[in-house]
């Protein structure tokens, strides 16, 4: 079988490193696949390639990319292949992939679709344009699948839900931990408490900070890691220095691989105003990493089910944030029963065998 992903981007995000996972699940298979990027790869071609999986991008000028709208759909026009997966739904991008060649299209939906006011209109629109060009629409998670129907219920029919695939599910060994804890310089009896993610205002990482104050007057030899990049790195640094945690916070910016950061964790602390079902608390959970998270908005409880594989609130209360996490810092107990949970539920939902399972069967059928 052949397959063309056309992805907006190879950023390393959360919907990147998934799609990462998912090519490698359907390699395994003999799937032959090859990834054209809307945009410039940048740092995560060499993820794919690694792989050996061939990757294409274009130049992304003007709104919406019209600028260079003309030399994607001229090079996707002379693609052959049986199945196109649109990771990402960009307009260019959807424009551009009717003029493959091929015997079926899927959508993979990653955005939220009222974060803005005017974004019900924004995506009413968009369905009712491309709606029926694909056989499936996919969404990682229910909450996201649900926003979806409410827009476009004349879809509901191709609409289905495929979460994020997890490759790993084991703990890292004491040895792994302490190899980690000393590559980012943190002392080898150390507490680690850490969060990932673009630095950006809905993804509250100012309320990470605020909860990391709390934890280092109770527990002295607490570090705090935080590994991505964004605008808002240098008004959180200047809040760290606030806080009294320049000397405790490390700011890792972007890692091409996460595995050191999420080994050397003792604890995520996850705080988001909306995401329909990020990968950060998913990835660190399949660590045995246990996860305190606050979601406003979204698809995270689909994850992190409180009191069983983590702790979730749906506000950014930073005592009671900081009561829990101390909780599991401090009852190993507790701190094992909720990692067993949560392997179990990332098994059921996640395990990359059973999310290739159900991507071959749409392509199979």
């Amino acid at each position: 079988m052949n397959l063309l992903i056309l992805i907006q981007c190879l950023n390393l995000g959360g919907m990147e490193q998934a799609t990462r996972h998912l090519v490698r699940g359907l390699q395994e298979r003999n799937v032959k696949i090859e990834v054209n990027s809307v945009t410039p790869a940048g740092d995560g071609r060499a993820l794919f390639e690694e792989m050996g999986t061939p990757v294409k991008d274009y130049p992304y000028r003007g709104k919406f990319g019209w600028k260079t709208h003309h030399t994607l759909r001229k090079a996707l026009r002379s693609v052959r292949t049986e199945i196109v997966l649109i990771a990402g739904a960009t307009l260019t991008g959807c424009l551009a992939a009717r003029r493959i060649d091929c015997r079926e299209m899927f959508l993979v939906v990653h955005y939220h679709h009222y974060e803005r006011s005017w974004d019900h209109w924004k995506w009413w629109l968009f369905y009712k344009i491309f709606g029926k060009d694909y056989k499936n629409i996919i969404f990682p998670t229910k909450f996201l699948k649900n926003e979806a129907e409410a827009i476009a219920p004349q879809l509901t029919d191709r609409m289905v839900v495929i979460p994020y695939p997890i490759r790993r599910m084991s703990h890292p060994s004491a040895d792994e931990k302490a190899t980690a804890k000393e590559k980012l310089g943190i002392p080898a009896g150390a507490v680690v408490v850490g969060n990932a993610g673009w630095l950006i205002p809905r993804k509250r990482f100012d309320v990470f900070l605020s909860v990391a104050s709390r934890l280092q007057k109770e527990i002295p030899n607490c570090y705090f890691v935080i590994a991505g990049d964004g605008p808002l790195k240098s008004s959180l640094m200047k809040q760290a220095e606030t806080l009294g945690l320049t000397h405790r916070v490390r700011f890792l910016g972007w890692q091409k691989s996460l595995a050191i950061f999420y080994s050397a964790l003792d604890l995520l602390i996850f705080n988001t105003d909306a995401d329909n079902g990020p990968m950060t608390p998913t990835e660190a959970m399949s660590y045995g990493v246990p996860v305190v998270a606050s979601s406003v908005y979204g698809g995270t409880n689909e994850i992190v089910i409180d009191g069983e594989t983590g702790y979730l609130l749906r506000d950014h209360d930073v005592e009671k944030l900081s009561r829990r996490a101390m909780d599991i810092l401090r009852d190993g107990g507790l701190r094992n029963r909720m990692t067993r949970q949560a392997y179990k539920k990332l098994r059921q939902r996640n395990g990359i065998e059973a999310v290739v399972d159900q991507y071959m069967a749409l392509f199979e059928e």
